[in-house]
């Protein structure tokens, strides 16, 4: 309960004006533009390519180490390679640029965040390329479905041991109905 008496509640109602919804309107629309602008901005962009051309690269050895891709893939390596130093050259510029207000609102103003999206979906792309191999590799000898069911949420199956003489004998089930999200 509210230790501020019911008088003080309607003196300070009393002093907020009649007509101030265009101004809170305006605070929304402000703030909405500013979110887009900090959502859509070339540092903030660039630290998600950095992040992405790691895992690309760790998917990349991943796939080298377990033989899914061969370490000779020059299609990959190179693509890899130039990648990276484009992302490095637009994380350099993008930072030189965070100095300075002036200059990021010009970084902004000349379409570099079309730059990094356009590298980043190329990071997408190469981890694509990577990723279609392995998961060929992972899922071409599967001898039962029970492997892909239970990619479901586990609330919709359960795995019983037939025999505890021999637990690897295992009846999957499906418990429940498999709904549209899941």
């Amino acid at each position: 309960m509210s230790d501020i008496p019911e008088a003080s509640l309607s003196i300070l109602a009393q002093d907020i004006p009649v007509n101030s919804a265009p101004w809170a309107f305006g605070g929304v629309f402000l703030l909405g533009v500013v979110g887009m602008a900090y959502y859509a901005s070339p540092m903030r962009l660039t630290r998600v390519l950095v992040d992405s051309i790691a895992a690309t690269e760790m998917i990349y050895l991943e796939a080298v180490e377990h033989g899914v891709i061969c370490a000779s893939d020059v299609n990959a390596a190179e693509i890899l390679s130039s990648l990276q130093f484009k992302v490095s050259a637009i994380r350099e510029v993008t930072l030189r640029n965070s100095l300075s207000l002036r200059a990021t609102l010009r970084d902004f103003a000349q379409g570099r965040t079309f730059e990094v999206l356009r590298c980043l979906s190329q990071v997408r792309a190469l981890e694509t390329h990577i990723e279609d191999p392995a998961l060929d590799h992972l899922w071409c000898e599967q001898d039962t479905l029970t492997n892909l069911l239970k990619c479901l949420p586990s609330h919709l199956w359960e795995e019983d041991i037939v025999s505890p003489t021999f637990p690897e004998r295992r009846v999957f089930r499906i418990t429940g109905a498999i709904q549209n999200p899941d």
